[in-house]
């Protein structure tokens, strides 16, 4: 049973289906560009992790690379929706926001371009 989407794109000659699946890389990877060029919030930063948690955590074989960034990402994301929600000043927190500020390339990698990337890497097996 097909729905209403593979059915549309049924009737366009030689489309695949897994196709469509790589819209969401393209809009991650264009957001990049367009809209993150100065300045990445940690709440960019956390959505971002979340797709790669959400693509990474979909696939049967998962290589190790993938699997690491993967970590790392929804790591220092959680860290980051955590000093930003917390109204009350915690220490770790403090410790983090003044080595984001220190190093602001941080949340540079956490930019939709970096992570639309790696998924595209990861879908067509360049790592």
């Amino acid at each position: 049973m097909t729905n209403i989407i593979q059915t549309a794109f049924l009737l366009i000659p030689n489309f695949k289906i897994e196709y469509f699946s790589l819209l969401p890389i393209f809009w991650l990877i264009l957001m990049g560009l367009l809209i993150e060029k100065h300045y990445v919030s940690r709440l960019t930063f956390f959505s971002n992790s979340v797709a790669l948690v959400s693509y990474f955590g979909l696939k049967e074989n998962v290589q190790v690379f993938g699997g690491l960034i993967m970590v790392l990402y929804f790591s220092l994301a959680s860290w980051s929706f955590l000093s930003y929600a917390t109204k009350n000043k915690i220490p770790c927190f403090e410790k983090y926001e003044k080595f984001v500020e220190n190093n602001p390339w941080l949340l540079k990698v956490g930019s939709s371009l970096i992570v639309g990337i790696i998924i595209f890497a990861d879908a067509f097996n360049l790592f």
